[in-house]
Parts: C-alpha cells; structure tokens; sequence
C-alpha cells in the first residue's frame, strides 16, 4: 500500500494549478497522480486536490480531480431577502453562506471541488465570475452554470461539493447535518467509498402527486443495488414551476422522516406531460453495494423494470476514491444546434483525456438546452460519443436559458479515472 503526501501538499494549491497549466508534461503529471492516489479507503493519507486547467481570472478549472476524500454536498444557497440588488452582491451572500459551512466541516475555500451556479439571468454570468475569482483566490473549482427563475426574487444562488475534514472517514450511512430548514439538511458529508449516480426519473401527475411516485420510483432503483434511503446524499428537482418548489420540498421531507431529507436544489425546466424529474446522488462504504463483483473503477447498471437507452444509463456507480468534476461546457462560439453539439463533445473530450479520464469513464451528465434544435442534436450525436454499454447516467432538462449567452446546449459531468488496473 502506498502511503505518503498528497500532490496538493507537495506542490501547495498555487503550484497544482501552475503544474496542470504547463510547467511540466501533463500526461506525466496524470500517470503520477493516479499512482500516488488512486486506491481503496486508504486510513491516514491525507484526501489529495487537483486542478486541470485552472483559470483563476474566471473563477474556475476545466476540471477537479479528488481522490481519498470525504466529500460534503450542499443544499442550493440563496443569498437571504436583504441583499441589494445585484448578481455580483446576491452571489457574495450566497458564498457567505458557504463559507458558514465549510467552516462548519472544517473546510477552506480551496476544499471546494466543483460549485453550482443558478442564475436569474444568463447576461449576469460575467458579475459572477468576476465574485468567484476573487473568492477562489488562484485555487478555483470547478463551475457548472444554467439560468433558472429562482425563489424568493434570487438573482443567484449556489450549491457545492467540497471535501470535509471534520466527520468521520469511517461510517455505514452518509452524515446529514440541518440548520436552515426543519426537517432538511444543509449539507449531507460520505467519507471515502462508493459513489452512485441516479439518472433522472419523472412520474405523471400534479406536481406532489409526481414528486411523491417519483421520489418512491428512485428509492426502489437503489433498494435494488443493495441500498436505501439512508444512503442518499443529494437531490436535484427539474420542476415546474419554480414557485411551487415548497411543496415538492414537503413531499421530499416526509419521504425521508423522521430522518433529515438530504440537501434539494430546484431548476425550472419546460416539461411536456410531467411537472417534475428529480436525481439524486447516494454513497456507500467501498463494496457495500450489489455492483461490487467484479471491482472496475465504474459500473453501469439498469434495473430489470426500467426501459435500458444506449445513451444513458439509469445508474452508474464510482468505485476508487477518486472523482473527476468537470466545469460546464458550450459551443465555442455560437452556431447552430449540430455545430454546438460536435463543439461541446469535442472539449469533453479534450479534458476527460487531461483529467486522466476517458469517453468510457464517464459516469453521471446532466445536459440543459434551450431549443429544440439543439435538443435534436445532442440525441443525434450522443451514440456516437458514448460506449453502447457505458454511457453516464445523465437527465437531460429543457429550459428557458442555458447559462451561456447565444448558446442552447450546456453539459456537466462527474468522471471516474480511465480504468486501469488497480
């Protein structure tokens, strides 16, 4: 077993960045990395950090690999009904927030892995990133971004994964802290282990009676792979419309009482049939899981009563103690929906192959388009990108804005290292 300092301690924060950036090789730096790091639930290795393509001026990385680590995820932060009226001041409060609690779990600023961004409007993005570069102070996360209506008149609002050093790197069930809201947690921390990915589902009928079958459709998917309720870590809800966003937060917090609901963060998407599609994120201790015959870095699994697609999987589970994030990705430039669909796959896989990934390591995607062109597109070429029997599990949520100004079409994705041997 390999012991020893994380590349972040060997380097510091400021000299991962400069390393990824060009000072040296960048498959050697990769190969390195994944020696020193990659493994099982490895007792008194500190969690290692690292930046590809760090971009301190915009506030964000083209990718944040972490490996060993207990990872804490956030419910959305709004930034509180006293801030003035501005993105770049609705921002700071919402990283106030933040920062209460990765102080909470005895975290800094550069503990944090990859941020959510929700804006009102996509022409704000600009005041953001210029709020995040100063917040991130040359140690930037990744960054996923998409405009949504948000609750309460927010002109921003945020969740975020960021490595906790205050619980336990040693339990059966993830750790759910509350605070803000009865009944729901704040931030929801799984020490190293198995990290699992749940596509979207969505049921028919009025918004509680379809977050409630819903919410039972995904807790039977993980009951299936040997977990439960219990284990899951963080809930995303495509909904509509924003302001009824209470009521599927009531129906959430009675599908896990008398526990603590894990975090909830809320898009508005436009939906035909079905008013809500919610994803969730769940955690393991290494091998607990039924996938676990076999032990590759990634596995793919459909259950028997869910319809199977080439170009997603229902769920996909990481094993290994090491995540990549990815920050979201557009066209280059504008163009129209095939033109931003083959830009956008062609930077995905540029970073998956500099984060030490690959087009088959790709675990969970979350695609939002805001035209039917685009839509079209992306499922045009999705089977050529992804592996028929290895696609991320992914939700794909038409809105009115994509976060990116003249765009239609924004990914995001969570990846597991190429898969070599371990």
């Amino acid at each position: 077993m390999i012991r020893g300092p994380s590349l972040s301690s060997q380097f510091g924060p400021q000299g991962l960045a400069c390393a990824f950036k060009g000072s040296f090789p960048l498959p050697v730096i990769t190969s390195v990395f994944v020696v020193l790091l990659v493994g099982g639930n490895l007792a008194g290795v500190e969690p290692g950090l690292s930046r590809i393509g760090a971009r301190p001026e915009a506030g964000r990385s083209d990718a944040v690999v972490v490996s060993n680590a207990a990872l804490a995820h956030t419910a959305q932060l709004l930034p509180g009904a006293a801030v003035a009226s501005s993105a770049g001041e609705h921002c700071k409060a919402a990283l106030q927030r933040l920062g209460a609690l990765l102080q909470q779990e005895q975290a800094q600023t550069g503990d944090v892995v990859r941020l959510n961004v929700y804006l009102r409007h996509s022409q704000d993005r600009a005041a953001v990133d210029r709020v995040l570069a100063d917040w991130s102070a040359g140690n930037p996360p990744a960054v996923s971004y998409v405009a949504t209506p948000l609750p309460g008149g927010a002109l921003v609002a945020l969740d975020a994964v960021f490595i906790s050093r205050a619980s336990p790197r040693s339990t059966q069930l993830p750790i759910r802290r509350g605070g803000t809201t009865p009944g729901r947690a704040d931030v929801c921390v799984g020490p190293p282990g198995d990290w699992t990915f749940v596509s979207g589902q969505a049921a028919a009928g009025d918004l509680r009676t379809a977050t409630r079958d819903t919410l039972a459709g995904l807790l039977k998917t993980i009951d299936g792979i040997g977990m439960s309720r219990e284990h899951v870590v963080a809930i995303k809800c495509f909904l509509q419309p924003m302001k009824d966003h209470e009521s599927v937060n009531d129906e959430i917090a009675r599908a896990f009482a008398p526990a603590l609901a894990p975090p909830v963060s809320h898009v508005e998407w436009i939906a035909g049939s079905r008013p809500i599609e919610i994803e969730l994120v769940a955690w393991a201790p290494s091998g607990e899981t039924s996938l676990h015959a076999k032990q590759p870095r990634i596995e793919f699994h459909t259950p028997a009563w869910l319809k199977p697609s080439p170009v997603f999987s229902r769920v996909a589970t990481i094993r290994g103690n090491q995540l990549i994030y990815l920050s979201s990705l557009h066209a280059d430039k504008p163009g129209d929906g095939a033109e931003q669909a083959r830009s956008l796959f062609s930077q995905l896989q540029s970073v998956t192959a500099a984060s030490g990934s690959s087009m088959q390591d790709l675990a969970k995607a979350t695609y939002y388009v805001s035209s039917d062109a685009a839509s079209r597109a992306l499922n045009d070429l999705r089977p050529s990108q992804y592996h028929p029997e290895r696609p991320p599990a992914a939700s794909k949520a038409m809105v009115s804005d994509v976060g990116a100004v003249d765009r239609h079409l924004v990914l995001d994705m969570i990846a597991a290292p190429a898969n070599q041997p371990r």
